[in-house]
């Protein structure tokens, strides 16, 4: 009797996982895209890993950048770059998938990519939704440049004129912000936004493996027509061992 009961109670396990895997496969993108955003806000640990590249109008690539993170506690995020002053513009990657599901304007099922076990998703966003989103993240970044004031280095010899020099330099840097805010009000009154996002999830999990970015801005600044492109690809290494 023992043993039917044991063996009863595998059986209905084996068909939940099954059933979770086999119900994916009638989901819709868009289901899919929202219960990966659902799966990952469940998920209280986990570390990623990528690269971001960007590139200027004549197709000059800036050097590319390599970071890894890790969350803890659903919210706090420690992130590593190859470029410091890059790592603090790193959005949390739940905050990420919520802009993209948020402001998607189209969620493709790419099947010669999936199967199973994964799907992969193409996301096309919003153009003015992205557009709001950038802007928000630059003026957000600019904010944080305006409350950070470099300190001047003064010679010893100097130190009686350390004042006056401290007062002349606070007066050119606020000069300089100045100049910077109406150049990037300039540069987002005209940003269009095109930004196509690819996304590898586990069907069973619900939760991100993979998720690649391709970003064109293009914008007006001091007259001229600018366009960057930026292009990245993070992982989720934490979150592909629990598929083993």
């Amino acid at each position: 009797m023992r043993l039917n009961v044991v063996l009863t109670v595998m059986i209905i396990s084996l068909l939940g996982i099954a059933g979770c895997a086999s119900g994916s496969m009638n989901r819709t993108p868009d289901e899919l895209l929202g219960l990966t955003v659902s799966g990952l806000s469940g998920v209280d640990h986990y570390t990623f890993k990528g690269t971001t590249k960007i590139a200027i109008g004549d197709g000059t690539v800036i050097k590319p950048i390599s970071f890894q993170g890790e969350v803890r506690n659903h919210e706090q995020l420690e992130v590593k770059s190859s470029d410091s002053d890059s790592a603090a513009d790193l959005i949390h990657p739940l905050e990420l998938l919520k802009e993209i599901e948020q402001s998607a304007a189209s969620t493709e099922l790419i099947a010669a990519e999936s199967d199973k076990a994964t799907a992969v998703l193409q996301i096309k966003t919003d153009e003015k939704a992205a557009a709001r989103l950038w802007a928000g993240r630059l003026r957000s970044q600019f904010k944080q440049l305006q409350s950070s004031i470099p300190g001047t280095e003064v010679s010893p010899l100097q130190q009686q004129d350390e004042s006056q020099a401290s007062a002349q330099f606070k007066k050119e840097w606020d000069a300089e912000l100045a100049r910077s805010g109406r150049l990037l009000e300039e540069m987002l009154a005209t940003l269009h936004v095109s930004s196509t996002y690819k996304l590898q999830l586990d069907r069973s999990k619900m939760l991100p493996l993979r998720l690649q970015e391709h970003t064109v801005l293009r914008y007006k600044t001091q007259g001229q027509q600018r366009q960057e492109t930026r292009s990245s690809d993070v992982s989720f290494p934490s979150l592909a061992q629990r598929r083993k």
